[in-house]
């Protein structure tokens, strides 16, 4: 039958997305913290009802979550061991709100909360060996923790490289980009709104990586956590198709570092911290070098003022 934790977190993912959770956005928020501190099977009340959208009596919720209401006990210790039961769901359930609440849109724009254990996670891995046929991240919030230096890291660290035939980069939205240590076979930026744009990229031998993948992919989407990264730490990593698509970097900045590109493209793109275009915050450094397949820097605004905080 399962844990009432897992049954509920499975329900949440697959069914309340948009047909619960966005119209009771407004009243969890209000009433979250409450569910702890009331204790009582009303607060399990409320929890079902927003969960089941309707209303749900006693008998049901006791059904629902395998937990006896305190009001059927017999001794005083069974009451307070049903009650101790009762206190440690509401605080996993609410726990579980919280993380859905931080991934879904409001209408008004994007639902933060300030639960404490939700901004504590990172999205990506160490791909150290790995030989991958797509890893994408899409529509993805990073607000960076007080702990990270950037918000978003691709980095192939020492001499281990993250190599890949295909590097898309493409509504990202970010106060400051490097490019840095990296060779592409093509190199495209275009289209982007900047604060401030700098191309000192370097003529090269580099030749088109051949990616033979063997793993699984790896998709990550409409997602928010405090730090985005992609790792090469202990040996190369081999990547087919690399793509961030819509990925958002809230106060902090975006790192490229140690990559091994077919074609990188970053494209369609809002970078700036609001500091002047003498200030460059789209950077594609001196030690990024370019092979035969050419560079093209076109349709950019280097002085559009962008300020993403």
């Amino acid at each position: 039958m399962g844990t009432p934790v897992r049954r509920i977190s499975g329900f949440l993912r697959n069914e309340l997305y948009g047909s619960v959770i966005q119209p009771a956005v407004g009243v969890i928020r209000t009433h979250a913290a409450s569910f702890i501190e009331k204790h009582t099977k009303v607060a399990i009340g409320l929890v079902a009802t927003l969960l089941m959208g309707g209303t749900v009596t006693a008998a049901k919720t006791t059904e629902a979550f395998d937990i006896p209401v305190i009001a059927e006990a017999k001794t005083a210790a069974q009451a307070e061991e049903r009650f101790v039961a009762i206190e440690t769901s509401l605080e996993a359930i609410a726990e579980q709100i919280t993380i859905v609440l931080a991934r879904v849109d409001d209408v008004g724009g994007r639902v933060e909360t300030e639960h404490p254990r939700v901004r504590s996670e990172s999205l990506g891995r160490d791909c150290s060996g790995d030989r991958l046929p797509f890893v994408t991240f899409s529509d993805v919030h990073i607000k960076k923790a007080a702990s990270e230096t950037y918000a978003v890291e691709i980095v192939g660290q020492g001499a281990h490289r993250i190599r890949a035939e295909t590097v898309t980069i493409s509504g990202l939205k970010a106060p400051n980009v490097t490019v840095a240590t990296t060779t592409a076979y093509t190199l495209s930026v275009t289209n982007n709104d900047t604060d401030g744009f700098t191309l000192l990229s370097t003529s090269g031998t580099t030749t088109q990586p051949v990616v033979t993948s063997t793993g699984t992919g790896l998709t990550y989407s409409t997602s928010t956590a405090d730090h985005l990264v992609l790792k090469a730490t202990t040996a190369d990593c081999w990547i087919e198709t690399l793509s961030l698509t819509d990925v958002e970097a809230e106060g902090g900045d975006v790192r490229i570092d140690g990559l091994v590109a077919g074609t990188l493209t970053i494209s369609g793109s809002f970078i700036g911290d609001g500091d002047g275009a003498a200030n460059p915050d789209l950077v594609i450094g001196s030690s990024v070098e370019v092979g035969a397949g050419g560079e093209t820097a076109t349709g950019n605004d280097a002085f559009a003022g962008v300020h993403v905080e």
